[in-house]
């Protein structure tokens, strides 16, 4: 005994008073490796689950990178389009990078995200704090963005040879993301969607464009910052994942990527003792919080006890069980006075409704949560080329599987509500796109537009000419008429 404890303690001055040395405290790092063992994640076990699952699917589509099947989301935005954004600033010269910045700020100002700057002037490097969702709206309008206010005549080849990569870039995610619905694209959308050998097009036209541009002299910052995993990961899914699985919003929905990331983080944030059972019951707080938000009642709960704010947390934050069905628009927002509406709007609303009716001018629409149109929003809405010219719209019926739907944008002008029926928006059209793509709002035209279920407001941006940053760094724009439409990334 006495061996025992002088080899397990450490001796004071003079040898009075031991004291038993303090054990080093172990790595996060290792209490990781040891719940994804006890939880069976590990990838280079026979005993795990994804290796079974490995067998069972199509060859390549696990890899062994520590995230084990390639998150869609994180590998798109989070890593390439980071990189590649990062790369534009890296190469842009000095003085045309504040230019840049300004541009793509007030273009993601009309996503109303909660973050629009990506760039750090003063640092000189991308702000950390960005989410996927936000990295997503920076691809939809970053090729727009640098292009309007970067004169081809001034911007450096390196820069046009990586805005061609980030516009492939763009293309592909579309492309990956292309989840058309009828009743909000219509019929012939829904047919149009690419095949797996077209995708597989797309994503070598974007490889070949970063493997050129990786090997010119001027563009080793983008040969720095686009990582070879990223890439691999890549065509892990566009070549294995999608066609397994069809499209790669089934590869987010999965039980398996939807869950073990959160087992991930609940042992990383843990104390190391019994990370598996503290994961294990994460995993099945977010399940029954998910059930919940389906339908309370089914499960014998009453709607009110849901009223909880912390609860009404946990359920907005919660991943529904399948795609739930859209709720109706209505009117919010502040009470706008009949003479800030203009004439052409009153005269046109007059004309749709009962002549006994009161209107009442609105600020905005909502649908009770984070999605809402206000005054100057555009809006997309299914019309068929026969539509009239005073109420264009495609209400869901038959005509809904017809050819020649196509989706038309709109410029809220008021939204309005007379207490018989629903709500509606007085609207300027947009004409139809040029060769550029690029289309004008026809100012003299007022339409009415019942806010049906199908209506989403679109992301437009402004196609400067001679645009410039101004003295507070805003942009000041001209009153050139000409706008941008652009799509979504996962959107749909």
């Amino acid at each position: 005994m006495a061996g025992g404890d002088s080899a397990g303690s450490s001796s004071s001055v003079g040898g009075v008073g031991t004291s038993r040395r303090p054990r080093r405290p172990e790595s996060t790092a290792i209490y990781t490796e040891r719940g994804l063992k006890s939880l069976g994640l590990r990838v280079d076990g026979a005993s795990s689950v994804f290796h079974e699952w490995s067998l069972a699917l199509p060859t390549g589509m696990f890899d062994g990178h520590r995230s084990v099947l390639p998150s869609p989301d994180h590998l798109f935005f989070m890593g390439l389009t980071r990189c590649v954004v990062w790369a534009v600033y890296s190469i842009l010269p000095v003085n045309m990078r504040l230019a840049a910045e300004v541009s793509l700020r007030d273009a993601l100002s009309q996503a109303r995200l909660q973050r629009t700057r990506v760039y750090n002037l003063d640092k000189g490097k991308t702000y950390t704090g960005n989410t996927i969702t936000e990295w997503a709206a920076v691809l939809a309008v970053a090729p727009c963005a640098f292009r309007r206010i970067l004169s081809a005549d001034t911007m450096p080849m390196a820069i046009q040879v990586v805005l061609e990569v980030l516009t492939k870039l763009q293309s592909l995610i579309e492309a990956i993301y292309a989840y058309p619905r009828i009743d909000i694209d219509g019929a012939d959308a829904c047919r149009a969607r690419l095949t797996n050998t077209e995708l597989m097009a797309v994503a070598d036209d974007f490889m070949s464009a970063v493997s050129a541009a990786c090997l010119r002299p001027d563009c080793v910052e983008l040969a720095k910052l686009i990582d070879v995993p990223n890439l691999h990961r890549l065509r892990e899914v566009v070549g294995f994942s999608i066609p397994a699985l069809l499209h790669v919003r089934h590869s987010v929905e999965l039980s398996f990527e939807s869950s073990h990331q959160p087992l991930k983080r609940a042992m990383v944030q843990g104390n190391g003792h019994d990370d598996a059972k503290r994961a294990m019951m994460r995993v099945v707080e977010e399940e029954l919080v998910s059930r919940l938000r389906l339908d309370p009642s089914y499960f014998g709960i009453p709607k009110e006890w849901t009223a909880h704010p912390g609860v009404q947390e946990a359920l907005k934050k919660a991943m529904p069980l399948w795609s739930e069905e859209s709720t109706s628009w209505r009117l919010a927002g502040a009470t706008v006075p009949v003479a800030d509406v203009p004439e052409q709007a009153r005269e046109r609303a007059a004309a749709y409704m009962r002549s006994d009716a009161t209107p009442r001018w609105r600020q905005r629409s909502t649908r009770g949560d984070d999605a809402w149109v206000g005054v100057g929003d555009t809006v997309g809405v299914l019309v068929t080329s026969e539509a009239r010219s005073r109420r264009a719209f495609v209400d869901h019926s038959r005509e809904l599987g017809a050819a020649d739907t196509v989706v038309a944008y709109f410029r809220v002008v008021a939204f309005c509500s007379s207490g018989h029926g629903p709500p509606f928006a007085i609207v300027n059209p947009y004409g139809s796109p040029d060769k550029n793509g690029t289309r004008s709002i026809r100012f003299s035209r007022f339409q009415y537009l019942p806010l049906v279920p199908s209506m989403r407001r679109a992301l437009v941006v402004h196609d400067c000419d001679t645009c410039q940053p101004n003295e507070q760094r805003r942009m000041a724009h001209t009153a050139v008429n000409r706008w941008v439409i652009l799509q979504r990334p996962r959107s749909g």
